[in-house]
């Protein structure tokens, strides 16, 4: 689901941003969602520490 809705992001960031800048525009992009991801990780870390990981296996296949 999150790939249809990243080509979509992409699409619309793409058409509606100028020629010269879309560089500047997907570089801030990235950085800013990579500089996230140690948050992501130590959250997660936090989430295993207090919940079972099997409800996380289970939550996740019903989702899926």
């Amino acid at each position: 689901m999150s790939e249809i809705l990243n080509i979509n992001e992409n699409l619309i960031i793409q058409r509606r941003t100028a020629t010269d800048a879309r560089g500047k525009v997907f570089g801030l992009r990235f950085t800013i969602g990579n500089s996230l991801m140690p948050f992501s990780f130590v959250l997660a870390g936090v989430l295993a520490t207090v919940f079972p990981l099997q409800s996380f296996f289970i939550v996740f296949g019903v989702y899926v």
